[in-house]
């Protein structure tokens, strides 16, 4: 990754930070029930669910447009309650020629960071992922505080 750069995010979360870790690391599918308008469909491909080197398809609309990526969890640490993913296929790859997540819980904030290399000198920064990352933050927040 010769052009790596960083995009970093956070917002506050009301919910218990172990709650909201848990949740990212074993019921993600749970997004397609929870933001059914922006998450399609998930599909297991390789891999064990909710461990390292499991790769997901998902379809979710970004903006108005339908995309697909497969995602890897390429690290996880239970202690810091982080976990990396990254692009492996995909629509996002069009832009960045690599993409790689962390999403950090600490009590009361998650942060999202963003690695990424431009695909092209005009490709944008990834911004709408970023915001996307927000708005399901604070909705995963809220059902974690109902259930």
């Amino acid at each position: 990754m010769d052009q790596l750069e960083k995009l970093e995010t956070s917002t506050p979360i009301s919910s218990s930070a172990d709650k909201f870790f848990n949740f990212f690391r074993n019921d993600m599918n749970q997004l397609l029930n929870l933001v059914p308008g922006n998450f399609q469909s998930v599909e297991l491909i390789r891999g064990e669910d909710g461990s390292v080197g499991a790769v997901k398809r998902w379809k979710y609309v970004l903006g108005e447009i339908s995309l697909s990526v497969d995602l890897e969890t390429v690290a996880i640490d239970d202690g810091a309650r982080s976990i990396t993913f990254k692009a492996v296929e995909g629509d996002v790859l069009m832009l960045y020629k690599a993409y790689e997540f962390t999403i950090a819980v600490n009590d009361g904030l998650v942060v999202w960071t963003i690695f990424y290399e431009k695909a092209f000198i005009a490709a944008p920064p990834p911004d709408a992922y970023a915001a996307f990352a927000i708005m399901v933050s604070k909705l995963v927040d809220l059902y974690l505080l109902t259930h």
